[in-house]
C-alpha cells in the first residue's frame, strides 16, 4: 500500500500473490504468494474474486464465491482466520454461478474488518475474528427475502439482479457506500 510498485493479484486456483514489480522483469515467481485453495472445502470455489491490502499493508484478505480468508502479508504460510459467507437463497444444491467467477466488490472499513457484497441485497462487515454483521442496502429487501417465489431459479435470479456490485469508502473511514442495481445507500461507519 506505501509502494506504488507492490501488487496483489488472485488467480482462479486460488492462489494470491505479492508481486514487486520492481523485480518481476527479471524475477519468475512473485515474491510471496498465498496458496488459500488448500483451505476452503470440496464445495467451495477457488476463484478469487477480490483481494486488497489493508491500510498498513500487514494483512490482506482473498475473497471467494462463499468465503473470506484474511491473511498476514509478511507469513503467509497459514491464513489468519477463513470465514464462511451464505449467499442469500443459496442452498447447497442451488448456486447462483457454476463457476463462482462473480465479482464480489470489498473494502477494509478499519484495520480487522472488510465490507463485502454478496447476492441479494445484503451488504456483510466480516471482522478478523469471524463475526459477520449483515446489513439490507434497500430498505424492503429485508422483507422482500421471505416473499414468497415459485421456484427456486426464479428466487436466484432475483438474489443476482440485486447483487452488490459496488462498495467505496472515504478517506476518513467515517462513511461507506454500498450499491446494487436498484439503490445506492450512504452508511456512517461510527454507529453501523
Amino acid at each position: 500500500p506505501s509502494e506504488y510498485e507492490i501488487f496483489l493479484v488472485g488467480d482462479e486456483n486460488g492462489k494470491a500473490s505479492i508481486v514487486d514489480m520492481r523485480v518481476q522483469p527479471t524475477q519468475k515467481t512473485p515474491t510471496l504468494s498465498a496458496k488459500s485453495g488448500l483451505l476452503l472445502g470440496k464445495n467451495s470455489y477457488l476463484y478469487i474474486n477480490d483481494c486488497k491490502f489493508s491500510a498498513d499493508g500487514t494483512k490482506f484478505f482473498t475473497r471467494h464465491y462463499s468465503d473470506l480468508i484474511f491473511w498476514d502479508s509478511r507469513k503467509t504460510g497459514s491464513c489468519l482466520k477463513k470465514v464462511h459467507i451464505q449467499h442469500e437463497l443459496e442452498t447447497d444444491n442451488c448456486r447462483i454461478t457454476e463457476n463462482g467467477r462473480d465479482i464480489f466488490s470489498s473494502v477494509w472499513i478499519d484495520p480487522n474488518t472488510v465490507a463485502t457484497g454478496s447476492f441479494g441485497a445484503a451488504l456483510f462487515l466480516i471482522n478478523l475474528d469471524g463475526n459477520i454483521i449483515s446489513k439490507y442496502i434497500t430498505p424492503n429487501d429485508q422483507k422482500e427475502k421471505h416473499k414468497f417465489f415459485s421456484t427456486q431459479k426464479t428466487k436466484m435470479a432475483s438474489a443476482k439482479k440485486r447483487q452488490i456490485n459496488a462498495i467505496a469508502i472515504n478517506q476518513q473511514l467515517s462513511k461507506l457506500v454500498a450499491s446494487n442495481a436498484q439503490s445506492l445507500q450512504i452508511y456512517d461507519l461510527l454507529p453501523f
